[in-house]
């Protein structure tokens, strides 16, 4: 709900408010059990997490690294507690995700929440939010089959209304081919009243989202256009070539998080930027290397071997460990094509299945007092950490708050100088001071305040030389003071 509503992880306060809260609840979740367990997948999410903050050491930009190391600390979270849910309180937290797929729709089409025409909701990006709708929708069909109540149906509609209204070309093939497998694998759906049910909802839901839209020849045009030579594939392609040149000279070890927005200008040709490769595989490989999509291979291969030991165990096993197969599986090829684990909502929800599927392989129990203590201060620790961070990032918030809304601009100068010393390596918090200056000058024609943007932007490059936007505001600035 957190992640429906705030967007995610774009936002560094935000990650790390979820992150503080989680590590909260799993101190409380210790101090109650008096004991420690983890199983195979735990071990593996740590392992990855670890890989992700060892990258800080050799990173391109110390900070975005850190930014990625943040998000990716949320997995082991997320999985300790998820592995503390009974099954069927894991189902319902499922559940909960139909409820939030059915809100994301019916806020996004009431607060005409669009961009270039294509429905974003809150998530702010067409694609996650279409990625999301297909998993709620698989969902909804689950729950259908397991519960037999026709008010899911109602909740289906909505969701794939909304799902077309995204316009994500991908995922409406990805949903196509989902009603295949999903007749194919469930002999109920297959039935004469079960098809005309489905049937009637798929109509209706169109029906539904050509009278958002008003306009039929819209998705006719928006099919008609899906073909190999569509121009976000193509761009996609010169994405991914120039990533591969980039993993070439760092293939063991990666450049760290965050290393492909730094150093792509010395890759693409002509120069671009686009923050994220829209590939999560060449990404992984991207920031940790070899090492690091070894190891994200391998809680994958956890998963499908567990529930491949799982899956026959009885009938009601089968149903939901073949839907769980379904769900990951199309996630992780979209995944293929864009960003969205970037986002916490399809993280968490990746996580908590990742979790069901891989919850009886390898259980180890510690309660042995010096691991146990370890584990006690090591969250304490990381709790300590974060409500710093929390400080700083609200200060650099509330700071970038008052630049964009282009007052209180010397107030905005104090609380970036008190975010840079709760985060001494944040070459953002230079850079947002440095644009704060140049509007201070804009504004009374001083060229005193020119030469303090001057200062405060060389600073952010000592942090992150190689950040080409830090760069081009230096040149722009040094012309200004000749």
């Amino acid at each position: 709900m957190w992640g429906a509503l705030r967007q995610g992880f774009f936002y560094e306060l935000d990650a790390v408010l979820m992150l503080t809260v989680l590590a909260s609840a799993i101190l409380i979740m210790i101090l109650l059990e008096k004991k420690l367990e983890v199983n195979l997948f735990q071990a593996l999410l740590i392992l990855f997490t670890i890989v992700y903050w060892a990258a800080l050491f050799y990173a391109q930009d110390f900070e975005l690294a850190m930014e990625e190391a943040l998000k990716v600390t949320s997995m082991p979270l997320i999985g300790f507690v998820a592995a503390r849910l009974t099954y069927n309180n894991k189902l319902k937290l499922l559940k909960l995700c139909i409820w939030v797929g059915s809100s994301l729709v019916v806020v996004g089409v009431l607060f005409n929440l669009y961009r270039q025409n294509r429905l974003e909701s809150t998530i702010e990006y067409a694609n996650t939010l279409a990625i999301f709708l297909l998993v709620t929708a698989i969902l909804c069909i689950l729950f259908y089959l397991h519960e037999q109540k026709v008010g899911l149906l109602f909740h289906l509609t909505l969701q794939i209304s909304g799902l077309l209204l995204t316009l994500s070309r991908s995922v409406w093939i990805l949903w196509i081919a989902a009603i295949l497998l999903l007749l194919l694998s469930y002999k109920l759906l297959r039935t004469r009243k079960q098809l005309a049910r489905f049937s009637f909802v798929q109509l209706a839901a169109l029906g539904l989202a050509v009278l958002i839209k008003w306009d039929l020849f819209f998705f006719l045009n928006r099919v008609h256009s899906i073909q190999a030579k569509a121009s976000e594939l193509q761009i996609r392609f010169v994405y991914w070539r120039d990533s591969l040149a980039m993993i070439r000279d760092h293939f063991l070890l990666g450049t760290g998080g965050g290393g492909w927005s730094v150093l792509l200008p010395e890759y693409s040709d002509p120069v671009y930027f686009v923050k994220y490769v829209h590939n999560q595989y060449l990404q992984i490989f991207m920031d940790v290397g070899l090492v690091g999509l070894v190891i994200f291979i391998s809680i994958l291969f956890v998963f499908y071997r567990g529930i491949g030991l799982g899956i026959m165990q009885n009938e009601e096993s089968r149903l939901w460990n073949k839907g769980f197969v379904i769900i990951v599986t199309f996630i992780l090829l979209h995944a293929g094509f864009d960003f969205d684990l970037s986002f916490p909502l399809m993280l968490g929800v990746v996580v908590l299945v990742l979790s069901i599927g891989s919850e009886n392989l390898f259980n180890l129990t510690i309660k042995n007092q010096a691991y146990y203590r370890l584990s006690l201060v090591s969250i304490f620790a990381f709790l300590l950490f974060s409500a710093w961070l929390t400080t700083g990032y609200s200060f650099m918030k509330k700071g970038e708050h008052n630049i964009q809304s282009n007052i209180q601009i010397a107030a905005a100068q104090k609380q970036f100088t008190t975010a840079k010393w709760f985060l001494p390596w944040s070459s953002k918090a230079y850079y947002d001071a440095a644009k704060g200056y140049v509007l201070l000058g804009n504004q009374t024609n001083d060229s005193a305040s020119y030469q303090k943007a001057k200062e405060e932007i060389e600073k952010a490059i000592q942090l992150s030389p190689k950040q080409s936007l830090y760069q081009a505001l230096l040149l722009e600035l040094q012309q200004a003071t000749q």
